[in-house]
């Protein structure tokens, strides 16, 4: 055999060893790919793509791999407190609302005296004695149209009700009282306004001026802010000219015709 010829058989055997391996390699590769309906390792899988399939072919649920994940578990959901929550005790409280309190000054006579100074004057006296005889009371400052939160948004009591007093009207006197005319519960209200007019009459010694009563009154803006199932009222106490000598000069007499008609309202048997 020349040397050419014995060249060529040993590059031809090298060839053939070299696709013998190749051939081995590729069946052992192919040994350890899952089969079909088998999940593959966290490490095959990572390798191959999530989720990735070929287009318009769709992967059954028992065919997806599950990962193996080596970050902190998460913390479980938080329990859901099925529990109702309880609605408070509101029997024993008196809101009092104190006509402009905090907002303005009300009406004003030509002599400097303001509404709310009178609605303030004998909100406190009453809310003294309604303590005193073991209720709680809240005095509670007029609506501001500034603040994006009403202060009576939902107030919840046993009863409410509003303090005004009538501008400086030269002769007029009497005190009228008015529920929300779009009343919820219009006995129970009825009932109040009942006790207002007796109890506070029978003090003052003033007369009814039903006839005066306003939409002011009768829709006055705190009897849609309330809660439903607060029952409130309105009073305008008298007149700031007519009824001067009470207001300035006696308004213990409002207060405790005040205190009466709550009386009765509350501990009605």
């Amino acid at each position: 055999m020349n040397q050419s010829m014995h060249s060529r058989l040993h590059t031809l055997s090298q060839f053939t060893i070299i696709v013998a391996l190749l051939t081995a390699g590729l069946v052992i590769a192919a040994s350890r790919l899952p089969t079909e309906g088998t999940p593959a390792s966290p490490a095959a899988t990572a390798a191959i793509g999530v989720g990735r399939q070929p287009a318009g072919t769709a992967t059954p649920p028992s065919a997806v791999p599950s990962l193996q994940l080596t970050t902190a578990s998460a913390p479980p959901a938080a329990t859901v407190n099925s529990t109702p929550t309880p609605t408070p005790d509101v029997s024993n409280r008196i809101g009092i609302l104190v006509g402009h309190w905090g907002y303005d000054s009300g009406a004003i006579c030509s002599d400097g005296l303001r509404e709310v100074d009178i609605t303030l004057d004998v909100a406190q006296r009453m809310a003294a004695q309604l303590r005193s005889r073991g209720y709680e009371v809240d005095l509670l400052h007029e609506h501001d149209p500034d603040k994006p939160q009403p202060p009576l948004q939902n107030y919840q009591a046993a009863v409410l009700i509003a303090l005004h007093v009538d501008s400086c009207i030269p002769g007029a006197s009497g005190f009228k009282v008015s529920r929300w005319a779009f009343s919820q519960m219009p006995e129970i209200e009825d009932r109040l306004v009942k006790c207002i007019y007796d109890r506070y009459g029978a003090a003052t010694g003033l007369a009814r001026h039903d006839d005066s009563i306003t939409i002011d009154m009768w829709n006055y803006y705190a009897f849609r802010e309330v809660g439903e199932r607060t029952p409130g009222a309105i009073i305008e106490m008298g007149f700031m000219t007519g009824d001067r000598w009470l207001l300035v000069q006696r308004p213990e007499l409002a207060a405790k015709g005040l205190i009466n008609s709550l009386i009765c309202f509350l501990e009605a048997p």
